[in-house]
């Protein structure tokens, strides 16, 4: 289909919150995999950014493409120069597509200056990673400069741990080194909680399964896992 056509039809729905009429767009939108409709679809998701329902289908679209073309083509994108939401759209993606190739690319992504890369580093890693990216997110848990994102490598791990690609053993050891130097009572409370599912025993935190809201005395819940434990 002629970009321009596709263009014009984008505009017409670009502030419409319609799951049909997007839906309708993306089977015309990756009705081909030529250069320039992969330039094309990449463009959209900056374009669409300001509707929130649009760019999140917009990028699980590429899903809908011959995944081999899709992976090669974004992985090549991210090695060149992006902006910083549109790189972590593409690692974002690569992840939903299950990418190899992103997994080669994590170590230098988590130790990118930006704190968005680093995250969403982490989660691909926690959603396709396996026993061999543990001490590559140990790094992020002990040394990453942002709070919330040693959180968030504590609970990556935990996503290896429930997909089956490590056991227990392979994780508390990091979790326990952790433990004992964290300041932060939230990054405190997010390790604490994976510490928790894995030994499938409670230190006096709560996880709400709704929206992840942690309740509990984080300080004596990390005490009693130092005694309980001996570390």
């Amino acid at each position: 289909m002629d970009i321009q056509i596709l263009e014009e039809k984008y505009h017409s729905i670009e502030n419409s919150d319609s799951f049909s009429l997007h839906n309708e767009f993306i089977k015309e939108l990756t009705r081909e995999d030529s250069q320039k409709m992969l330039e094309f679809h990449l463009k959209l998701i900056d374009d669409c950014r300001g509707n929130r329902d649009l760019h999140r289908r917009i990028c699980h679209a590429f899903e809908k493409r011959e995944r081999d073309i899709a992976v090669q083509f974004l992985s090549e994108k991210l090695e060149s120069s992006l902006s910083e939401a549109l790189k972590a759209d593409i690692i974002q993606i690569l992840g939903i597509l299950k990418s190899k190739e992103v997994l080669k690319l994590l170590p230098s992504l988590m130790k990118d200056k930006s704190e968005l890369i680093r995250y969403k580093a982490i989660i691909v890693s926690g959603w396709i990673g396996d026993k061999a990216n543990l001490s590559l997110l140990n790094e992020c848990l002990q040394r990453d400069s942002n709070e919330v994102l040693r959180g968030y490598a504590a609970t990556a791990m935990r996503q290896i741990w429930l997909a089956q690609k490590a056991v227990p053993e392979d994780i508390l050891p990091y979790l326990y080194t952790a433990i004992k130097k964290e300041d932060s009572e939230e990054t405190l409370a997010m390790i604490i909680i994976v510490i928790q599912d894995l030994l499938k025993r409670k230190f006096g935190l709560q996880e709400c399964i709704h929206d992840g809201a942690i309740k509990g005395d984080v300080l004596k819940a990390k005490e009693r896992i130092i005694k309980k434990l001996e570390l």
